[in-house]
């Protein structure tokens, strides 16, 4: 005889084995997850023309893009503007993270270093958020000339929002990041330390003092300004801030956290500056430009003529092309890399569309520069003849945004004779500055309440 349905069917009173976690089961979670979010505004305790320190307050999480701000003084004068490669970074030339007398991040000419992030921002980035919060300009678009017949586009230019002045035929500037403005700048933390835009601090998890340094650029490599101006800029120590964003959470979840992350361990890469100087000539450059025992995973190698007239737009931060034997013609850069006994690529490269896919091979992405700013290719006509705020655009862009970068693929630590760049400039046009970084793995562990860092 069957069993009756009624006596199969366990209690509902019965106990039950579950075996689904509380956090996914459907229904409140017996914890609060809120988190609430302090700004401190911190004043530097050190602060002079050539350097600046900042003391973090160890509480809670540090928001990585949080700011530091700077503004620089009208001191008369002619008219003056960050470089529109880099903007307010120009003044940085040197910044470091610090826990204690250990130093976490560090980025030498950390300004020109900048010139090749910012080659990865959209133009509309640009106009629409960077000019006003970092002074950073480049944003392309097409001259057309009201007066002439046809819809045919005379050129690419530096479209600074503001329609080109018929009266003078040239670009305007926006007034508000004029020098004589005095407007103040906001310098994300995750820019000046890129490991945080992948990683946060736990600042309530430290004991140690995490200090930010900063040493500032020669005045007169500053700002760019109009022929015959005065490159006098300082900047406006009253007006410089650290705003600070902390995040907290309730106090079960980050005493869990802390007990669950000790020790901590925060993976993160660093660029690790070489530099050189080279002569005019045509003959092969072959450097040793370090990383021994390390993991290296990119290079970035450029030249800078550093004697760069104060009138150029760009400033002393870009990437030449080497010049060529004549205005119409642009040089050339032949080079390879060896590490571990073997050739990164089996034959030299010199072709400069094959510079530029190498470029956007190691960065994961293609720089939002022409070809003429690359490399100088094309003709003359590619760039508009209408000048920005008196400055010769053709001339100025020129090959100025010639930056190599090359990924190394095949995942190996460096043995003991390190890397070695080889590279040939035909014709440099002079004196010129050699740099090139290396980004290298670095470990920082967290015990205790405080940092051993160690390069991978």
């Amino acid at each position: 005889m069957e069993t009756p349905t009624t006596q199969s069917v366990a209690p509902s009173n019965a106990p039950r084995n579950s075996q689904i976690p509380d956090l996914v089961k459907i229904g409140s979670i017996p914890t609060s997850t809120q988190m609430s979010l302090e700004t401190s505004v911190l004043e530097p305790v050190q602060h002079s023309q050539s350097t600046c320190r900042f003391v973090l307050e160890n509480k809670g999480i540090l928001h990585s893009h949080s700011k530091i701000v700077l503004s620089c003084t009208d001191v008369g004068g002619n008219d003056g503007w960050f470089p529109i490669g880099v903007g307010a970074f120009s003044l940085i030339k040197n910044c470091r993270l610090m826990s204690g007398g250990k130093t976490l991040v560090e980025q030498r000419d950390f300004n020109i270093k900048m010139a090749y992030d910012s080659m990865f921002i959209s133009n509309e980035h640009n106009v629409e958020k960077e000019l006003y919060s970092t002074g950073r300009l480049i944003n392309h678009n097409f001259h057309y000339d009201p007066s002439a017949s046809g819809s045919k586009a005379q050129g690419v230019t530096i479209d600074t929002s503001i329609a080109c002045d018929l009266d003078d035929g040239q670009y305007r500037v926006p007034g508000y990041i004029e020098r004589s403005a005095e407007a103040q700048f906001a310098l994300s933390l995750s820019d000046l330390f890129p490991f945080l835009k992948q990683q946060q601090l736990p600042l309530f998890m430290m004991e140690e003092q995490i200090t930010i340094e900063l040493e500032f650029e020669d005045n007169a490599k500053r700002m760019w300004v109009p022929a015959g101006g005065t490159p006098v800029i300082d900047i406006n120590t009253a007006q410089t801030k650290l705003i600070a964003d902390y995040q907290f959470y309730p106090e079960s979840m980050m005493s869990a956290f802390a007990s669950q992350n000790s020790p901590l361990t925060l993976t993160y890469m660093v660029n690790r500056l070489s530099k050189q100087s080279i002569d005019a000539g045509t003959e092969l450059k072959i450097r040793n430009i370090g990383g021994n025992g390390r993991i290296v995973t990119k290079i970035i190698a450029s030249l800078q003529d550093d004697a760069t007239a104060i009138t150029n737009p760009l400033g002393a931060f870009h990437s030449l092309a080497p010049a060529g034997s004549n205005a119409s013609s642009n040089g050339s850069i032949t080079l390879n890399v060896k590490y571990n006994n073997h050739l990164l690529y089996p034959l030299d490269v010199t072709n400069y569309a094959q510079h530029q896919h190498h470029l956007a091979q190691a960065q994961g992405m293609v720089p939002f520069v022409t070809r003429y700013e690359y490399s100088g290719g094309g003709t003359n006509e590619s760039m508009t003849a209408v000048p920005l705020e008196g400055s010769d655009l053709r001339t100025n862009l020129k090959g100025r945004f010639c930056w190599q970068a090359h990924r190394l693929n095949r995942n190996e630590r460096i043995n003991s004779r390190g890397i070695e760049y080889q590279t040939t400039y035909n014709v440099n046009g002079g004196a010129r500055t050699q740099r090139i970084w290396l980004e290298m793995v670095r470990m920082a562990t967290l015990s205790g309440g405080k940092f051993t860092v160690m390069d991978a």
